[in-house]
């Protein structure tokens, strides 16, 4: 079990929320955002998941339409987190604007091209 990770401090956050160990939603002076603990980001999140992050301190933070990917991925791991937001909007986020990053994560689907081109599945 993972010891206790220290809270996401700095002038740039107005308030935040605990998620979970190492994951916050908090409000920053940039926007809303998910701060991930480097820790857990190196651990849990992918390559491509982790260059959406902004790092400062110990964290990365997810900005704007950019918290729908460590939502993504923390979310198959956390029961935490998996509470935190509906999935299928998160689905839909990714797909209408991360469509390479969706496409990678299911390469059997046929492939988003943007905005607007996904409906959820009956």
């Amino acid at each position: 079990m993972r010891s206790e990770l220290p809270e996401p401090s700095g002038g740039f956050i107005t308030r935040w929320a605990r998620i979970d160990n190492g994951v916050y939603f908090v409000d920053t002076v940039d926007g809303p955002s998910i701060a991930v603990h480097c820790e857990i980001a190196d651990e849990e999140l992918y390559g491509t998941a982790r260059t959406a992050g902004i790092p400062r301190e110990d964290y990365l933070y997810f900005i704007g339409i950019k918290q729908a990917i460590p939502l993504y991925e923390l979310s198959r791991r956390n029961n935490a987190v998996s509470g935190f937001a509906n999935q299928e909007n998160v689905m839909k986020t990714l797909r209408d604007y991360f469509p390479d990053y969706f496409n990678s994560l299911n390469p059997t689907e046929e492939p988003a091209t943007g905005e607007n081109d996904w409906e959820p599945k009956q």
